[in-house]
Parts: C-alpha cells; structure tokens; sequence
C-alpha cells in the first residue's frame, strides 16, 4: 500500500489537505521508481518532527515551499539576477524571483529584498 492510500484510508474526505495528498502522490511516484529512497525521505520527516535541531543551517521548510521546489524550475539554469541572466529563456524564473522579493519587501517593510539560494542555479 502506498503513502497515499495510506493516508486515504486514515484521513475522512473533509480533512484531507491538497497539499498533503500532491506531496503523498510525489512520494509515491519516487518510490515506484526507488524505494529506499522514498523511505528514507519519510524517515527524515519522522526526525523533524520528533527531534529539535539546533543547526541553523537545517531550518525546516513548509509543506508549501517543498512542493514549489518540485517543479520544473529545478531544471533551469538562471544564474545572475532578474532580466540579467547569463542565458535567454529565463522570463518565467524572473517572474517567480520578482514575486518573492516583492512580497518579502512587503512583509519586512524594506526597499530591497534578496532571494537566490546560496547554493544551486
């Protein structure tokens, strides 16, 4: 039985969440193809959640910003900054890095606002 139906047969249909059932159906996909690796991953989720790490570089990410880092942009080589790229083609990560640094201006109350990772493209 997969993660999915898993959670299916635990959770009633009006509490089930969207965001839990796209991240159960991703672990499902990489465990038909690796399933050690897919055990491994919800092993982790066990430890963060049953474990206090005092490592600042190991802060914990929402269900949210996991699922937007599982998408095709993952593939993109963008380095520079928005409309300054190295390459062409890169207006819909543009768009994405604009969206974030604005709403970070936003909620901070600042002019400026810095959102590339500091490692990865």
């Amino acid at each position: 039985m997969g993660y999915l139906e898993k959670y299916f047969s635990k959770v009633s249909e009006d509490k089930r969440s969207k965001a839990a059932i796209a991240y159960l159906a991703g672990l499902d996909h990489v465990g038909s193809q690796h399933p050690q690796v897919a055990d491994s991953i919800v092993k982790e989720l066990r430890d963060q959640r049953s474990h206090l790490k005092l490592i600042a570089s190991e802060n914990y990410s929402s269900l949210a910003v996991q699922l937007a880092m599982g998408n095709l942009m993952t593939d993109k080589y963008a380095e520079g900054y928005a409309h300054h790229r190295f390459y062409a083609g890169c207006e819909n990560v543009d768009t994405v890095e604009e969206l974030a640094t604005n709403e970070l201006k936003s909620i901070f109350g600042c002019d400026h606002a810095y959102v590339q990772p500091h490692s990865g493209c």
